[in-house]
């Protein structure tokens, strides 16, 4: 399943393996810096957390959005829940419409 999918109404949400797998695409970094970026989010509860593999969370846009600022914005992995915080509540001065 690809991260476009979950945004079809109706299907089933990504993993958080699936999120960090097109996260680490997406920003050109390696899948082992984005999952450190992934766990210190979810140990902060700033990801949604539930079991393992078939048990595991489905992530949610929110969870989507906090991991790329984390990504996008962190200085150090160590610094993701404090780039989040500071970062993460910012609203666009424009409206985006999406198209899907």
């Amino acid at each position: 399943m690809h991260m476009a999918d979950s945004l079809i109404p109706g299907a089933p949400m990504a993993t958080p393996k699936q999120l960090v797998e097109v996260v680490a695409t997406i920003f050109n970094v390696s899948k082992a810096t984005v999952t450190v970026h992934d766990r210190n989010l979810s140990v902060a509860g700033l990801r949604t957390m539930a079991g393992r593999g078939r048990a595991a969370a489905h992530v949610t846009s929110r969870d989507a959005a906090n991991l790329m600022v984390a990504v996008a914005a962190s200085r150090n992995v160590k610094d993701s829940v404090y780039t989040v915080e500071q970062f993460g509540g910012l609203q666009s001065k424009q409206n985006w419409e999406s198209y899907l």
